[in-house]
């Protein structure tokens, strides 16, 4: 009995330490490039979540945590409103919004998109460089990609409360 309990209380143990891991990393500076802010108007860069795999098989749980080859989807989302929910605006220089394009086009592994890949009619994803797992997530890659362009951002942020905690705690 005891030992049946020890094994339902251990992946709660280890959730828990991962998000709290997740939240003090969110808050912990990460190192930043040094981007000049550079002259002209701050341009205005909405951030948000796309959607997500819900598939809930054991095979793609267990291929989510150990990992697998990385992807970039990008899609073509139109205006978005100011007070959109779910956006968080950041004003980026011109320097640093194309140090932030940089660091994308740097992380395309192929120009050309996957077939049959994708959510919408208007995303598209490419193959990227480097894997994905536990560890480093799309949110991790976030940080990356925004502490490559200049804007201070948490050392580690693999959950979406992550990234929100960041740019909260970050923002200028």
């Amino acid at each position: 009995m005891r030992h049946a309990a020890l094994a339902l209380l251990a992946p709660l143990a280890a959730s828990a330490l991962y998000l709290q891991a997740a939240v003090a990393g969110s808050l912990w500076p990460g190192s930043v490039a040094a981007v000049p802010a550079g002259v002209g108007a701050p341009l205005r860069v909405g951030l948000f979540s796309g959607p997500i795999h819900t598939e809930r098989r054991v095979a793609t749980v267990w291929q989510a945590a150990t990992g697998d080859d990385a992807v970039l989807r990008l899609d073509v989302v139109g205006s978005i409103a100011p007070d959109a929910l779910g956006v968080n605006w950041l004003d980026l220089a011109p320097t640093r919004l194309a140090a932030l394009t940089g660091a994308i086009l740097d992380d395309l592994a192929d120009p050309a998109p996957l077939p049959d890949a994708g959510f919408t009619s208007t995303d598209a994803v490419f193959p990227a460089r480097g894997r994905f797992h536990l560890f480093t997530t799309c949110n991790v890659w976030v940080a990356r990609t925004q502490r490559a362009a200049g804007h201070p951002f948490g050392a580690w942020t693999p959950t979406p409360f992550a990234v929100s905690m960041s740019l909260w705690r970050f923002r200028g």
